[in-house]
């Protein structure tokens, strides 16, 4: 008949309780050659070089997902820490359906167009309004809620491609607005 394996723990008792230690190997979970320190496998992806600095491994033959589940009053989120704090957060909160990206410096998107509102983007950044009322907008805004007359409210500056600069940042164009009174 057929082998069945498994694994149940039940420490009680003691000051430290593990439930369980794998010392010197790898976990597989639904896979006996675990490719990493966790595998969890729901089915062969084909062939593919997995990261060398890859821990936990989520393969599967279809689409695959990682899920986190909460109340609908909490958030779930990801955090990317070093020995000082989180530096960057991944957050979603279910009570207001909004996600926030968090950087201690930059976020940056590698990609060719970035889209919102629309996800075929036409051109390198494409804001898309739900109706035809409004059209996209785009808003800058001055932290500072003390504006003086002649302030700068907001820049678009055009840069000249980095093997034409002499630092890799020289403005070739921009568009400013400046307060015309204080507020």
């Amino acid at each position: 008949g057929a082998i069945n394996y498994g694994l149940r723990v039940n420490a009680t008792g003691g000051t430290t309780n593990y439930s369980a230690i794998f010392e010197g190997g790898n976990v597989g979970i639904g896979t006996a050659s675990p490719d990493k320190t966790l595998h969890v496998w729901g089915g062969d992806a084909g062939s593919h070089t997995v990261n060398a600095s890859t821990n936990v491994l989520i393969e599967d033959s279809g689409s695959n997902y990682l899920e986190f589940a909460t109340p609908a009053a909490n958030e779930s989120g990801i955090l990317f820490s070093d020995p000082d704090a989180a530096s960057g957060v991944i957050t979603y909160s279910h009570s207001t359906d909004d996600m926030t990206l968090t950087a201690a410096d930059n976020i940056i998107f590698s990609c060719d167009k970035v889209g919102i509102g629309t996800a075929a983007p036409i051109s390198h950044l494409e804001v898309r309004s739900p109706d035809n009322n409004t059209g996209g907008i785009v808003s800058i805004t001055n932290a500072n809620g003390n504006i003086g007359s002649t302030d700068v409210l907001g820049r678009i500056n055009f840069s000249a491609p980095a093997e034409h600069a002499t630092d890799g940042n020289e403005v070739a164009a921009s568009i400013e607005a400046e307060a015309e009174a204080a507020f």
